[in-house]
């Protein structure tokens, strides 16, 4: 019905009126998301490609490809399986393939995270850790997202000197205090006014997928099971909600299980690709650390996205679908950065599918973008914030090429990992021991943690099977009397 000249026309005239009229941001994707299902479909257009469409088939998570995931390794033109990926292009090897002891740059990226975390004054942090606040926390550059991803590329540091666990512990307790503060989730009250409690819904993945990646990885990486006794927000008016592990793994698995399609909603109606991984993860972690099986939900989400998450302008992934009176509407519209995002993220709880993706989609148009993408900055970049919901791309590109290469470490690209990483070093700054990349507020702190996390999984870290580095170093959480406004007396054991 989508080729019969008519119905091309009216879809098309519905699509116009609706741009031209409508102010409301979800009305508009649904316009967009009509033009692009339109040309979709009358361009006939498929999945993610033949390879990924059989994996998905065939079960994505099977033996039948080689794993090219968070082990770090690759597969070049030959089909021979590379070493895992070194700093600089070189393999390095290490106990459990992780290199002991930081690098400069690791020591000094670490130090930088330290200096505005724990041991950063409390009238300070709002103004460091305001990101978001234009859009009331609703686009892509909200605070949550920035404390989250630091999160993650401090586990996958602290997994090369596991002698400093109470130091990890410092920075992972402050960034999870201030993800679960009404000041990172009270938009929630936003989209759902009706649900006071915001671990009881069936939606908002982008908070609580993050909550359950973040201590799932706090258990594995400290061996410290406290969230699974509690894990208790407050809001603006002082009420308590409590959940704790198990709990939220059960609330978000049931969100998977009930979707109609395999994925979980950010906002109401919208299911973005990016933040499926961040709760996949959790689930993942959960998986490992109390032996409940989620495959189901892994499988079912990857099949469903190698069928119906391809893009067909602007990166190889779409970066959302609209469901909408039970008709899932695809946008076909990704962006790089995006694609960097989700590639990054699904790499570490699945082995096979995220490698084939960024060699057969991404990397045939991450090539010819290359050299517009290195080329040289003019001064310290300060781009604003984004004001409206995750809707917008205006991303500047330091964190396009942020993602994209942590991306490429964490499946194993050297040539590309490479390329990146000495852009990047060309654009971060040094001062006092510490190494950033500046940016805007709502830029600099995630370009910064890629940076950390990509550089960590070229060494052999990962977010798949997380070492716990607790055992003989760390007993419990009470243990820690550091002051949280003192300097840290860690001397981190830096690698040659």
């Amino acid at each position: 019905v989508w080729r019969r000249p008519g119905t091309t026309a009216l879809a098309m005239a519905l699509a116009a009126w609706m741009l031209l009229s409508a102010a409301r941001p979800r009305l508009w994707l649904l316009a967009v998301a009509l033009l692009c299902e339109v040309g979709w479909r009358y361009l006939d257009f498929g999945s993610l490609g033949t390879a990924c469409q059989s994996a998905a088939a065939g079960g994505t998570r099977g033996p039948r490809f080689r794993p090219l995931g968070p082990a770090c390794r690759t597969q070049d033109a030959a089909g021979k399986v590379a070493e895992p990926l070194g700093e600089g292009g070189a393999a390095e090897q290490g106990a459990g393939g992780c290199r002991e002891g930081w690098t400069e740059e690791q020591a000094a990226l670490v130090e930088w995270i330290a200096q505005h975390t724990y041991r950063m004054g409390p009238d300070k942090v709002d103004g460091f850790w305001g990101m978001g606040m234009e859009s009331k926390q609703l686009g892509f550059t909200s605070r949550r997202y920035h404390l989250a991803f630091t999160f993650y590329a401090t586990v996958a540091a602290f997994q090369h000197v596991p002698a400093s666990a109470s130091e990890a512990r410092r920075i992972l307790d402050w960034l999870l205090e201030q993800v679960l503060d009404f000041r990172s989730w009270g938009y929630a009250r936003i989209y759902w006014p009706e649900q006071l409690d915001p671990f009881d819904c069936d939606e908002n993945v982008m908070w609580l997928g993050h909550v359950l990646a973040m201590v799932t990885l706090y258990e594995a990486l400290l061996g410290d099971q406290r969230f699974r006794r509690s894990i208790a927000v407050r809001d603006d008016a002082g009420r308590e909600f409590r959940s704790n592990t198990p709990m939220l793994a059960a609330r978000v698995a049931r969100a998977y299980r009930g979707s109609p399609r395999g994925g979980m909603c950010c906002e109401p109606g919208m299911v973005f690709f990016s933040c499926q991984n961040h709760a996949l993860q959790g689930l993942y972690c959960e998986q490992q650390l109390s032996g409940t099986s989620f495959s189901d939900i892994l499988d079912r989400w990857e099949g469903y996205a190698m069928q119906h998450f391809g893009a067909v302008a602007g990166g190889a992934l779409q970066l959302c679908e609209v469901n909408c009176l039970d008709v899932a509407l695809p946008t076909r519209i990704g962006h790089l950065g995006g694609d960097g995002w989700a590639v990054a993220y699904w790499a570490p709880w699945s082995p096979y599918l995220p490698g084939r993706v960024w060699h057969e989609r991404v990397r045939p148009l991450l090539d010819p973008a290359l050299p517009d993408l290195l080329q040289p900055l003019q001064g310290v970049q300060e781009h604003g914030p984004t004001t409206c919901t995750c809707l917008t791309l205006d991303i500047p590109r330091i964190p396009v090429v942020a993602f994209l290469f942590a991306a490429a470490a964490a499946i194993g690209d050297a040539e590309i990992a490479d390329k990146l990483l000495a852009w990047l070093r060309s654009v971060a700054r040094s001062k006092e021991g510490a190494m950033w990349i500046p940016e805007g507020r709502d830029w600099s702190v995630t370009s910064t943690a890629q940076l950390l996390f990509g550089l960590s999984l070229m060494r052999g870290a990962t977010l798949r099977s997380v070492p716990c580095i607790a055992a003989g170093h760390q007993s419990t959480c009470e243990s820690c009397t550091q002051s949280k406004s003192g300097k840290s007396d860690l001397v981190p054991k830096i690698a040659p």
